[in-house]
């Protein structure tokens, strides 16, 4: 008998043998595989951009020069949720559509606010009209230029009044005032995803696909931790 055939039997008799085994070891194996896909998902799925330099900019002096009236941060984004509201009222008069959430829900049209004293965090939705990954990326990662420098102009006037941040734009970003890391979920008529704009006002921000799905059905959700 050959020394090959001779290997063939062993390992032949050796499977079958112990073909259960394997069996159960690549089963644990998928498992696993599937456990760490989920487990690291949201990092497979971030795509990190840079604050153009004029957000960074503003970011510094309103984090750390306009720190007065921390208080100044709710008024600007219900300012932002109504002004979203009336975007899609005037659109839906001539262009009338009735989104759902992934749970057959229509958005609301209103602003409400929670807070979780738990988990330390305040989130306020509106079901205005949304923003696509693209609108995110534009409207909450760069600002006009000209927006900036009148800003910055008429702060050195005012002796930092943080009443102008609503005047030129920059409103949003005093959610830094009040907030460790901030997250903007939101969806428009235009997108079939909903997606996710998250920030700690390093630097950088963060972009994904939700993975809670279309909560929203159209509007944004913005969490403040």
């Amino acid at each position: 008998v050959s020394t090959q055939s001779t290997w063939d039997v062993f390992f032949r008799n050796h499977f079958e043998k112990h073909y259960a085994l394997y069996v159960m070891i690549l089963k644990w194996g998928f498992l696993l595989t599937a456990l760490a896909l989920v487990v690291f998902s949201d990092d497979i799925r971030k795509e990190t951009h840079e604050f153009k330099s004029d957000v960074s900019k503003m970011l510094d002096i309103i984090i750390h020069s306009l720190y007065t009236n921390r208080n100044i941060f709710l008024r600007e984004v219900i300012s932002n949720g109504s002004d979203a509201l009336d975007k899609i009222r005037i659109l839906y008069l001539s262009n009338p559509k009735d989104p759902k959430n992934k749970d057959k829900e229509s958005p609301t049209m209103d602003i409400r606010i929670k807070s979780d004293k738990e988990s330390r965090t305040l989130t306020i939705t509106d079901g205005g009209i949304g923003m696509t990954r693209n609108e995110l990326i534009e409207h909450l990662g760069s600002l006009g230029v000209s927006g900036t420098k009148k800003f910055v102009e008429k702060l050195a006037e005012s002796g930092s009044d943080m009443n102008l941040i609503g005047q030129f734009g920059v409103g949003f970003y005093s959610v830094f005032l009040v907030a460790d890391n901030v997250k903007v979920a939101s969806k428009h008529d235009d997108d079939e995803k909903q997606w996710v704009w998250e920030s700690t006002a390093d630097g950088n921000f963060f972009i994904y696909e939700d993975p809670r799905g279309n909560t929203l059905g159209r509007g944004t959700e913005l969490t403040l931790e």
